[in-house]
């Protein structure tokens, strides 16, 4: 049997010959998933211990698997804002851009007292519930379309939800429907798909690998914020916020929708790379 460093460097060489781009760090993730180590440190003080063959059996399945799928679907959960959500085929994997859009509608929401929160195409429910997290007089509806993601969305809210957070199963192309058609909300936020569908073809082999439903925006990669901007902004209260994710190039083309349905005060918040990646307004009715 193999120890836990002689196993990690198996992993670093076999993934690395499988094109993946971070082989290191991905083996050390491997690691400490399947092993229990804490870190580069845990494989300095445990390097020499050797696993459970069902640990190493489990472990060197994953090497292998990773080159066809990706590492967050292996691992079953991911972290984003200093929580792990459950993830899995069909799922949006979170990504640390988006955490420009959680502050910018943590931000709408000051001086707001029991704030409503509507999430559309809310996927994991990585939005909504790092929201719940941070404001905890926050009441959120989360909508997402996809059956495959649902249950993944159910099983976070039941872990990070506190109780004020619920999911809806529509449509958001589709418009407001069903018993949303009454209902007010202070804030709309949104990582909605904005990949035009001609675009997709030329991502990276492991986002291919996620829902193309996830990625999809259409022909322009803008029709969720036309009718996201065009009729979902009915539910706002006056004055209410919307913030939106966005493409790398697409801060023109959003900010002019937003102006052409009578958005406000339209502002813009940076990823951690320093890239526009929200687009925020305010509605009047």
């Amino acid at each position: 049997m193999k120890n836990i460093k002689e196993l990690y460097i198996f992993a670093k060489s076999q993934l690395a010959a499988d094109g993946i781009e971070f082989p290191e760090s991905e083996a050390l993730r491997l690691c400490e998933h399947y092993f229990g180590i804490s870190g580069r440190i845990g494989l300095t003080v445990h390097g020499s211990d050797t696993p459970s063959e069902d640990a190493a059996k489990s472990f060197q399945n994953a090497v292998s698997e990773r080159k066809n799928r990706p590492l967050q679907y292996i691992l079953g959960v991911w972290e984003f804002d200093s929580m792990e959500l459950c993830v899995g085929e069909g799922v949006l994997i979170p990504r640390e851009d988006t955490v420009a859009l959680v502050e910018t509608a943590e931000r709408l929401a000051e001086n707001i007292k029991n704030p409503r929160i509507l999430d559309l195409c809310a996927g994991t429910g990585a939005v909504s519930l790092a929201l719940a997290q941070r404001i905890k007089d926050a009441d959120i509806v989360c909508v997402e379309l996809s059956d495959e993601v649902f249950p993944y969305l159910e099983k976070n809210i039941e872990k990070y939800g506190d109780g004020r957070v619920r999911a809806l199963h529509a449509d958001v192309l589709a418009g407001p429907c069903g018993e949303l058609l009454g209902e007010k909300f202070d804030i709309i936020v949104s990582n909605p798909p904005y990949i035009p569908t001609a675009d997709i073809e030329t991502l990276s082999d492991d986002v291919k690998r996620e829902p193309s439903m996830a990625l999809d925006g259409g022909a322009d990669g803008l029709d969720f914020y036309r009718v996201i901007c065009g009729r979902w902004k009915e539910l706002l209260k006056d004055g209410g916020g919307l913030a939106v994710e966005i493409g790398f190039d697409q801060v023109e083309d959003v900010i002019r929708i937003f102006v052409r349905e009578n958005m406000s005060e339209i502002g813009q918040n940076r990823d951690i790379n320093g890239k526009i990646r929200v687009i925020n307004g305010t509605f009047a009715h």
